[in-house]
This record gives C-alpha cells, sequence and structure tokens, in this order.
C-alpha cells in the first residue's frame, strides 16, 4: 500500500510524520473539551448546507460522535 507494508504502518508513520513537524494532532491541543463553548460551535459550525451534499444524512450526533474521538 504506497510503499508500506500495511495499512497500520502507513498510519504509524503519518502519526511520526505529524510528531515530527509539530502538527496538533486533536481537539485537545487546540485547548478544545468536550462540552466547552467552543466544542459546541464547532459542532454547530459544521452543520452547514454543504452537508446536505453528502450522500450520507450527517446528523448532530454523529459529528458530536466523531469530535468527541478525536479529544
Amino acid at each position: 500500500m504506497l510503499g508500506f507494508a500495511s495499512i497500520s504502518a502507513m498510519v504509524d508513520e503519518i502519526r511520526a510524520l505529524k510528531e515530527r513537524i509539530g502538527i496538533m494532532k486533536d481537539l485537545r491541543s487546540f485547548g478544545i473539551k468536550e462540552g466547552d463553548e467552543r466544542f459546541e460551535a464547532l459542532i454547530e459550525g459544521s452543520m452547514n448546507p454543504s452537508l446536505g451534499n453528502n450522500p450520507v444524512k450527517i446528523t448532530e450526533q454523529m459529528l458530536r460522535s466523531m469530535y468527541s474521538l478525536l479529544i
């Protein structure tokens, strides 16, 4: 897979690259905590009309779950 032995090896290398170059890895890096004002604003801001173009209906709960995993 793209020069890697496995998907897992590719994921590991991407994580290592992000660490080496200092890319923030999660919402916590931005000071966002689940349930705080900025977390709620992120969800609200994500609920925009362009989601209507997605073949899967995206709900507020789906976004909440996804962003919770990123904390």
